[in-house]
């Protein structure tokens, strides 16, 4: 049963090299907060964060939860793998009048302490631009 049917040859693979992961966070302008594994795992990989903003440093905070913070958003898994955690942040953008017009990314994403817990910090004034 040939009719002409040819199997493709795969092609070669090389070592994969080991990249060290930096954490990425990128925000889009329907407030959707996406982050890949490295930074969810520097915040403390929880089920939910929670989301501050400072306006004199025009920056966004991803927090780790604690009880005292009483407002949590959900975290949840998406992209290829199951590997990028997004959070719907449409809430944020609106109580503070934060306006996004396109998606921007932040690379690498720093992190700092705050009330003794990891946060991502999202200066908004530094993302750049993704063009699609």
């Amino acid at each position: 049963m040939s009719d002409g049917w040819q199997i493709a040859i795969e092609r070669p693979r090389g070592k994969r090299r080991e990249t060290p992961m930096i954490p990425y966070a990128s925000i889009n302008k329907r407030g959707e907060i996406a982050m890949n594994a490295e930074a969810f795992r520097r915040i403390g990989s929880p089920a939910s964060v929670s989301l501050f903003f400072d306006r004199a440093q025009n920056a966004i905070g991803v927090k780790f939860p604690i009880s005292a913070d009483r407002n949590f958003f959900p975290v949840r898994a998406y992209g290829r793998g199951r590997r990028m955690r997004i959070i719907r942040a449409a809430r944020l953008l609106k109580q503070f009048e934060i306006e996004i017009n396109q998606t921007l990314a932040f690379r690498p994403t720093p992190i700092a302490t705050y009330d003794g817990h990891p946060m991502l910090v999202l200066h908004l004034d530094a993302g750049k631009p993704i063009t699609v």
